[in-house]
């Protein structure tokens, strides 16, 4: 298509209602599908609420992780649940006490019990009323775990530790690997505990199970910051993004040829326009080491290409164009991520699971702990403060133990 073309197209309003975002693995909330079978009862009190949907790519997932612990999963993933303990990491896994991590979270999976019938033939049934009337506290425990023991669900269950596969800084508190392997246990407690996904006993046993998603990417595009991004700008931003791309000639060759190949119908220009269709936004209101507004903008959209090479080469390109909001340029921030609940979609300070009603788990004292570091920033005379010469965009790609976060 000639270049005066892309003027004489009729361009659609770039602020139209995103398309495809029933498709966006990272939204959504849990207890939103129907169980196989009835919700089972636990002995043992945890915290059950609805929560955010949690959503990892296999590549993080599997990040860190020895080879022989990698091939088995990736050849047969439908055979493993992912269990990552709340604010895992290497400190988390080396830390005094969680050698047998694993242990204690498949004891508490044993608890759980469906209310169906049994075959007494083949299972052993404990008579917890027969045991624990009159007796001691330590009895009646010992009668639920002897109940657990039993428990026809999760015979054969396991959960694996991850391995390191020896690359990673060990000194990267929250560095990966993150994940535990799941096998074993029945379809029904393996589909209520992908329902449930969040876990909040205590404050040293918290975690979260999810099914491994092969087939699904992230969503998160790029992450921008500067004078511009502003909650209230978000139309000038969105409009800003996708006109640059539509008429980016790099950009309009690569996804014509992915679309073309994919079978989707139409031109250059409608190829560029079906890609944009998904963008959204999504703002975060940081503040920087002086407490100053540091917003920062989350571009998603849904990634159409399965070849590794085409992703990158998308990713890229909508990473390195240049963006102008009126006479402000859009940088490149870096990565937003939780070290907590390991979620893309906001920064740890903003987890919402710690903030749920009745939580069981541990809290983050990472706001107070920020606003202590902006007053004491503050106090400092000002020949002490660096100023004028800024920062220099992070790259967005993430490292092998961990990604660059944004203040």
């Amino acid at each position: 298509m000639a270049a005066n073309e892309k003027e004489t197209y009729p361009w659609p309003d770039p602020l139209a209602p995103p398309k495809f975002t029933g498709d966006n693995p990272h939204t959504g909330r849990t207890c939103s599908s129907t169980p196989s079978l009835e919700i089972p009862a636990s002995w043992v009190a945890y915290t059950d609420a609805v929560y955010d949907r949690l959503f990892l790519p296999l590549d993080q997932l599997l990040g860190n992780v020895c080879g022989e612990q990698v091939e088995p999963i990736k050849a047969t993933p439908e055979t493993f649940l992912v269990v990552i303990p709340y604010g895992a990491g290497n400190g988390l896994y080396t830390k005094k006490g969680n050698q047998h991590l694993n242990q204690d979270i498949l004891a508490f999976l044993k608890t759980f019990r469906f209310a169906r019938a049994v075959d007494e033939d083949t299972v052993a049934v404990v008579d917890l009323d027969a045991i624990t009337e009159g007796a001691m506290p330590e009895q009646v425990e010992a009668a639920y775990h002897a109940q657990d023991a039993a428990n026809p669900d999760t015979q054969g269950m396991q959960i694996v530790m991850p391995t390191q596969s020896g690359t990673g800084n060990g000194k990267d508190r929250y560095g990966k690997p993150w994940a535990m392997f799941l096998t074993g246990g029945s379809e029904w407690l393996r589909d209520f505990l992908a329902y449930q996904q969040t876990f909040a006993i205590d404050k040293t046993l918290t975690f979260s199970i999810m099914k491994f998603e092969p087939a699904q990417f992230l969503w998160i595009i790029a992450n921008f910051s500067g004078d511009s991004v502003l909650c209230e700008a978000e139309g000038a931003i969105l409009t800003a993004v996708k006109r640059s791309l539509w008429y980016h000639d790099e950009f309009r060759f690569l996804i014509d040829k992915i679309l073309t190949k994919n079978g989707v119908p139409g031109t250059v220009n409608d190829h560029a326009v079906h890609m944009t269709a998904s963008f959204t936004l999504a703002f975060f209101n940081n503040t920087d080491d002086w407490g100053c507004p540091a917003t920062v903008a989350q571009l998603c959209s849904k990634l159409i290409a399965t070849n590794i090479e085409d992703q990158r080469a998308y990713l890229h390109i909508i990473r390195t164009t240049q963006y102008w909001v009126d006479l402000a340029p859009l940088k490149l921030a870096g990565s937003i991520d939780c070290q907590l609940c390991k979620a893309d979609t906001h920064p740890t300070y903003g987890c919402p699971f710690f903030k749920t009603e009745g939580w069981y788990g541990p809290t983050y004292d990472g706001v107070e702990r920020h606003a202590q570091h902006v007053q004491k920033a503050n106090m400092k005379p000002t020949s002490q403060i660096k100023r004028g010469r800024g920062g220099h965009p992070q790259k967005m790609s993430a490292g092998k133990n961990g990604r660059k976060r944004v203040p």
